[in-house]
């Protein structure tokens, strides 16, 4: 879960989106990512750790096995999608766990910068405002066994992301 200005957000396997207020454990609203894409009922495939910051809110989701990866932007005060980006199309995806997702890994907002990770599937920056992919990087390969996990960070002007590989391991 992520809590921001009094609301506490929770995202799970079930594709829910839910905004809770912190003070009293009422629940503001909730967006039904699985209805929203028509996906069939059990584990939708994602789970990351809701991002919010100027009145959005961002979660990553993985369509199709895998081979569609999003980032999609709800408004934070009242639930609704804004806007959903496919930033990678996946022709071939890697194997992974049943229980993870290839939505997974946390992304993280700097300024109007969306940064969001599919583990070696890609790691993309989009524009907050606008939804655009800014760019996108698809050079680094490795075997993450269990599928794609960790979080983004930013130190200083770089972003920093886990490659922790059972074949491969970048310093």
């Amino acid at each position: 879960p992520t809590v921001a200005n009094g609301v506490v957000y929770t995202y799970g396997a079930q594709g829910m989106l839910h905004a809770i207020d912190l003070a009293t454990g009422k629940k503001l609203w909730h967006a039904d990512l699985q209805e929203w894409y028509g996906a069939k009922k059990g584990f939708f495939g994602t789970g990351c750790t809701p991002l919010v910051a100027n009145g959005q809110v961002w979660l990553t989701t993985a369509l199709n096995d895998g081979h569609s990866l999003h980032a999609v932007c709800v408004d934070a005060a009242s639930g609704k999608i804004v806007r959903d980006v496919e930033v990678f199309k996946v022709e071939t995806p890697p194997e992974k766990h049943k229980r993870n997702s290839y939505a997974s890994p946390t992304g993280i907002i700097e300024g109007d910068s969306v940064f969001v990770h599919f583990g070696p599937m890609g790691t993309a920056c989009i524009d907050a405002k606008s939804g655009s992919v800014r760019w996108e990087n698809r050079e680094l390969a490795w075997d993450t066994q269990n599928g794609p996990g960790g979080s983004l960070a930013i130190w200083k002007d770089k972003l920093i992301l886990a490659c922790d590989g059972r074949d491969a391991q970048y310093e």
